[in-house]
């Protein structure tokens, strides 16, 4: 188990902090209940250290509060983007959301989580398989739309480049964590921009991780997830978007040739196929 502060250049305190306000840790408990930390503001040297743009998020047992998570064990976990107040989100630099063109529409969101602070040998015994659900509520003016039943098999295990202030290279190194992909389908996604109406700047999100077990069969117990400890863990997500336009024709061309093939099929189980099938027979002679 390697110690990530120093080989990261942070101090061995960093971490003994309420929250991370421009790359600075800060002890103040006066935050409000629910804390978020953005992209744009609150992360440390996000673009460095991880291979995705990241926030730092406290782990569920932080000496300061829970702020950020809610539940235990094998489930639920839930996380709201970005804070959100009575359901309406103002929009601005800190919406994930917001750089989605009005006429775009979500394809697929990803996510990761990684307890990125301490590193383990990649042959680590506590890296096992898991499965567990996932579910992604959104929130527009008073309104929410929630999709649900999202099945993942990961493993606790994230392995990734990581660089060695100490040594000055990059090298790669396991930690506990892991990468979920959302993957909407074209219905999903088309819906999702007419309920809104293409207005992401003011689109929130809260995200489910719930039923957690081992793929081993072992009682889950005390089993490795990045969001549980004491400290902090990054929090990193990408979306890939969709033009809402293109969706919708892709969506009525596949009915109407699904239309035409069951009607085909229709006919070809009845006895009017024949006298169709010989009249197209006798005009291509």
């Amino acid at each position: 188990m390697t110690n990530a502060y120093a080989y990261q250049g942070l101090p061995q305190n960093f971490l003994d902090k309420c929250h991370i306000e421009n790359g600075e840790g800060n002890t103040s408990t006066t935050f409000p209940e629910r804390s978020y930390l953005s992209y744009d503001g609150n992360s440390l040297n996000a673009d460095f250290f991880m291979p995705y743009k990241e926030a730092l998020f406290k782990q569920g047992q932080h000496w300061c509060g829970t702020n950020d998570l809610y539940g235990a064990g094998t489930g639920p976990y839930s996380w709201y983007f970005p804070e959100i107040n009575d359901q309406l989100v103002t929009g601005g630099q800190e919406n994930y959301l917001s750089g989605i063109p009005q006429n775009e529409s979500i394809d697929k969101l990803q996510f990761s989580f990684v307890d990125r602070f301490t590193f383990y040998p990649c042959e680590y015994s506590e890296f096992v398989e898991l499965q567990f659900k996932g579910e992604i509520e959104f929130y527009h003016q008073n309104k929410t739309k929630k999709f649900t039943e999202f099945k993942f098999e990961e493993s606790n295990k994230y392995e990734y480049n990581a660089w060695d202030s100490q040594n000055g290279h990059w090298s790669v190194q396991c930690a506990i964590g892991f990468k979920l992909e959302f993957d909407f389908t074209g219905f999903e996604s088309l819906s999702l921009s007419e309920w809104n109406g293409g207005d992401w700047d003011r689109t929130g999100f809260k995200l489910t991780l719930d039923e957690f077990e081992r793929e081993d069969g072992l009682n889950f117990g005390n089993t490795r997830l990045p969001f549980n400890g004491v400290d902090f863990f990054s929090f990193g997500t990408e979306y890939q978007s969709i033009n809402s336009v293109q969706a919708g024709f892709v969506i009525k061309s596949g009915t109407l040739l699904l239309s035409l093939v069951t009607f085909a099929l229709a006919i070809a189980s009845t006895p009017y196929w024949n006298p169709i099938f010989n009249q197209i027979k006798g005009a291509s002679k």
